[in-house]
């Protein structure tokens, strides 16, 4: 009886010893996919990744510094363009490429009919630097036109799927520059966008529309995709004229996504500061048919000192949520989810 209870006894503990280990190399695969690391993706190299057990980023330097996946459960929330994959534009040909255009998560420097000549932070390869276990810098090229650089830092939460941007212009010349951020993101198309409208509003429907003509329709018919209600504008699907601004006071934006997810945008807003736009607007959404829904937060336009530098930043969450296939949003909803954020 004794040796049986030996035998058990040693079995056990075996039998421990292998759980325990077993364990441990979980936990370790577990950490280690909790860090930034080089990776390939999409056809290009020296991409970063930044995941948690929640989200994974994907950052490309190759072609304009952009964010190239923001996901959860493998979906992407950002329409990248298969057709691209793998493509890095040659300086001496971007003059001769029209149309050519980077996909997924892009950012810009505004206002957007100024006179820079952008194409090297649009089109470029930029630098790709870790910063931290969950953190990463992709630095532009040196614009000796414009004497401009422009530097992008991303940091994403350990636990969740917030996501900072912040951009960074740094003016290197001698003359002072007024300029602004001005955020580019390509969503995945068809879904559904939710923009909180300032009360009272500058604009009689709640939103100008750009004709093809670049002109600006400050009374837009009505369309059956855009609905108004309790201080919310809805886009729930492809309208007549894509490009849209927004008198939006409240700092943030929601996209509900066709494959189940509720993308948000926050940013900050003040009344006091000066946008540079044509409508002197925070935002601007470009709903392009079934294809692409680009989420455009704009930053102050800003006078950046002779060696100065100006920063703005915006954060991103991805949220589960079902599309709601009869088009009936719930407004309330949606606004205690981006409070609950805060």
């Amino acid at each position: 009886m004794k040796s049986s209870q030996y035998l058990i006894g040693v079995v056990l503990i075996l039998c421990s010893n292998n759980m325990f280990s077993q364990i441990g190399m979980t936990t370790t695969k577990h950490s280690q996919s909790h860090r930034s690391k080089f990776i390939t993706s999409h056809g290009y190299e020296n991409c970063i990744e930044l995941s948690n057990s929640a989200c994974r980023v994907v950052l490309d330097p190759n072609f304009g510094g952009r964010v190239l996946v923001y996901e959860i459960d493998g979906k992407n929330a950002l329409y990248v363009d298969p057709e691209k994959n793998g493509f890095i534009p040659v300086p001496g040909e971007w003059r001769g490429l029209s149309g050519m255009q980077p996909s997924a998560g892009r950012f810009d420097i505004g206002p957007e009919k100024n006179k820079v000549d952008k194409k090297l932070f649009w089109l470029g390869k930029w630098d790709a630097e870790i910063t931290g276990n969950f953190s990463a810098r992709l630095t532009s090229q040196i614009n000796e036109k414009e004497n401009l650089q422009v530097v992008r830092d991303f940091q994403l939460d350990p636990n969740t799927t917030k996501f900072k941007v912040r951009q960074t212009i740094k003016n290197l010349g001698t003359a002072p520059r007024k300029l602004c951020y001005w955020s580019r993101t390509f969503a995945t198309g068809g879904g559904i966008c939710i923009v909180p409208l300032s009360n009272p509003n500058r604009f009689p429907k709640g939103y100008i529309s750009y004709t093809n003509s670049n002109s600006m329709l400050f009374m837009p018919e009505p369309e059956e995709n855009i609905k108004v209600m309790n201080d919310y504008l809805l886009i729930l699907g492809p309208v007549k004229l894509p490009k849209m601004v927004f008198d939006s006071d409240k700092g943030w934006l929601g996209y509900i996504t066709k494959d189940d997810m509720l993308f948000i945008k926050t940013y900050e807003y003040d009344k006091n500061y000066e946008y540079g736009e044509m409508a002197a607007v925070p935002l601007s959404i470009w709903y392009h048919q079934e294809l692409v829904a680009e989420l455009e937060p704009i930053g102050p336009w800003e006078w950046i000192a002779p060696k100065g530098e100006s920063s703005f930043s915006e954060i991103w969450h991805l949220l589960p949520y079902n599309y709601p296939e009869n088009k009936e949003v719930d407004v309330v909803d949606i606004n205690d989810k981006v409070k609950a954020l805060e």
